[in-house]
Formats: C-alpha cells, structure tokens, sequence
C-alpha cells in the first residue's frame, strides 16, 4: 500500500473523503504497473466539474466524487480536441445531499485552492522517504508475468 504514513497531516481544505493519507492495496498495485495514473486538481475546479455534472445528468456528486467527474470532464475534452471517440469509465461514488453545506461554501466562494508546498511536507509526515522517481513499467510486469507461467 502507498501511504504517507499515519503521522502525516494534510493541509485543511475541504476534499471530502479524500484526505486519507494512503491508497487502498488494489489502487498501489495497478498504479504502481503503470495501469492507471493518479491526478491533482485544486478543489474549486472539482466543485466547477461537479456543479457542471449535476445541471447535466441531475444527479449532484458528493464533494470527493467530484474529483472522478473532473478527470472523466479533462479526459472527454482531450478526445474531443484529438478528434477520437473513446469510453470513459470513472467512479461516481455518491451523492452529495449529505455534504451540502459544501456546496453551500462553494457557491459563497469560501473554498480556496492551495498549493501544497513539498517543503511542509517533511513536518507534516517526520519519518516519511520520498518516493522512488521510477515506478515499473505495466508491459515489463505483464513480460514477466507470461514468462514465469
């Protein structure tokens, strides 16, 4: 599992449930293959892509499923400005009736982007090692999978 370790503390933004400091077992494991990739975004885009779904489809997202909906909105556009047609599977994980003081803030204009500053990050997480710059590479694991059958 990729952790940031159980001392780390994330700055205070609101980003719903997805504060936790590691990733389940399953995610490392096919982030670590180079089967999928992992992606940033401030918490204002997200609400944008959020608000954008819901006067879309009519379902409003919860605050951390707008994460997914703003990776699947960038993923549709890049197609759409390559010109190809492509499925794009994201996880919608819940509706937001329950976090609507969220929204609420979003549209005061409460919510702020903030730049996590990797300097913090040695306080926030004592003890924790900087990840390895190369991760392996998904056909390499697949190569090697085939050839120990």
């Amino acid at each position: 599992m990729h952790t940031l370790g159980s001392t780390f503390t994330p700055p205070g933004f609101h980003a719903g449930g997805l504060r936790y400091h590691g990733m389940a077992p399953l995610v490392s494991h096919v982030k670590q293959l180079g089967l999928i990739e992992a992606r940033a975004y401030h918490q204002t885009a997200c609400f944008d892509a959020g608000v954008l779904f819901a006067r879309t489809e009519g379902i409003l997202p919860a605050p951390e499923a707008n994460h997914a909906v703003k990776g699947a909105i960038d993923e549709a556009l890049r197609c759409k400005e390559e010109g190809v047609s492509r499925a794009i599977l994201f996880n919608f994980c819940g509706h937001g009736h329950f976090d609507m003081q969220a929204y609420m803030d979003y549209f005061a204009g409460k919510l702020t982007d903030q730049e996590y500053d990797e300097r913090n990050w040695r306080w926030r997480c004592p003890g924790c090692r900087r990840w390895r710059k190369s991760e392996p590479d998904a056909d390499t694991h697949r190569e090697r999978r085939r050839s120990s059958r």
